[in-house]
Protein backbone atom coordinates (compact mmCIF):
# COMPACT_ATOMS: atom_id res chain seq x y z
CA UNK A 1 0.00 0.00 0.00
CA UNK A 2 1.26 3.47 -0.80
CA UNK A 3 2.40 5.21 2.39
CA UNK A 4 0.89 8.59 1.50
CA UNK A 5 -2.56 7.03 1.09
CA UNK A 6 -2.24 5.03 4.31
CA UNK A 7 -1.60 8.15 6.36
CA UNK A 8 -4.40 10.13 4.70
CA UNK A 9 -6.95 7.30 5.02
CA UNK A 10 -5.95 6.63 8.64
CA UNK A 11 -6.25 10.32 9.52
CA UNK A 12 -9.72 10.56 7.97
CA UNK A 13 -10.87 7.39 9.75
CA UNK A 14 -9.64 8.55 13.16
CA UNK A 15 -11.24 11.98 12.77
CA UNK A 16 -14.44 10.71 11.11
CA UNK A 17 -13.92 12.97 8.11
CA UNK A 18 -15.12 12.80 4.54
CA UNK A 19 -12.53 11.64 2.05
CA UNK A 20 -12.32 11.88 -1.73
CA UNK A 21 -10.82 8.92 -3.50
CA UNK A 22 -9.64 9.18 -7.10
CA UNK A 23 -9.06 5.90 -8.87
CA UNK A 24 -8.27 4.38 -12.23
CA UNK A 25 -10.42 1.38 -12.96
CA UNK A 26 -13.90 1.90 -14.40
CA UNK A 27 -14.43 4.78 -16.84
CA UNK A 28 -16.96 7.29 -15.50
CA UNK A 29 -16.54 6.30 -11.84
CA UNK A 30 -13.11 7.69 -11.15
CA UNK A 31 -13.94 9.69 -8.02
CA UNK A 32 -15.80 8.68 -4.86
CA UNK A 33 -16.67 10.65 -1.73
CA UNK A 34 -17.53 9.13 1.62
CA UNK A 35 -16.43 8.12 5.08
CA UNK A 36 -13.67 5.49 5.33
CA UNK A 37 -14.70 2.57 7.54
CA UNK A 38 -11.76 0.13 7.40
CA UNK A 39 -8.80 -0.77 5.23
CA UNK A 40 -6.23 -3.48 4.73
CA UNK A 41 -3.19 -3.69 2.49
CA UNK A 42 -5.47 -4.62 -0.43
CA UNK A 43 -8.91 -3.08 0.19
CA UNK A 44 -10.61 0.08 1.45
CA UNK A 45 -14.19 -0.10 2.77
CA UNK A 46 -16.01 3.21 2.76
CA UNK A 47 -19.47 4.70 2.47
CA UNK A 48 -20.36 6.25 -0.85
CA UNK A 49 -22.08 9.63 -0.58
CA UNK A 50 -23.51 11.21 -3.69
CA UNK A 51 -25.57 14.40 -3.76
CA UNK A 52 -26.12 14.38 0.05
CA UNK A 53 -27.38 10.78 -0.03
CA UNK A 54 -25.73 7.70 1.37
CA UNK A 55 -25.51 5.29 -1.55
CA UNK A 56 -24.23 2.38 0.55
CA UNK A 57 -20.80 0.85 0.98
CA UNK A 58 -18.04 0.41 -1.58
CA UNK A 59 -14.93 -1.76 -1.60
CA UNK A 60 -12.01 -0.23 -3.44
CA UNK A 61 -8.81 -1.98 -4.33
CA UNK A 62 -5.90 -0.01 -2.90
CA UNK A 63 -3.89 -0.55 -6.07
CA UNK A 64 -6.56 1.40 -8.04
CA UNK A 65 -6.32 4.52 -5.85
CA UNK A 66 -4.50 7.41 -7.51
CA UNK A 67 -5.26 10.06 -4.85
CA UNK A 68 -6.86 10.33 -1.40
CA UNK A 69 -7.65 13.80 -0.09
CA UNK A 70 -10.17 16.20 1.41
CA UNK A 71 -10.75 19.84 0.63
CA UNK A 72 -11.45 22.61 3.11
CA UNK A 73 -14.81 23.14 1.39
CA UNK A 74 -15.76 19.55 2.30
CA UNK A 75 -16.20 20.46 5.97
CA UNK A 76 -19.66 21.97 5.38
CA UNK A 77 -20.68 19.03 3.18
CA UNK A 78 -19.37 16.71 5.90
CA UNK A 79 -21.58 18.32 8.57
CA UNK A 80 -24.64 17.93 6.35
CA UNK A 81 -23.89 14.25 5.72
CA UNK A 82 -23.32 13.47 9.40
Amino acid sequence: MKNEFVEVIQYHMENRMLINIDRECIPGTTSLTGFPIAFTEEWLLMTNIYDFRDEGYVLIRICDITDAYSKESDSFYEMICI
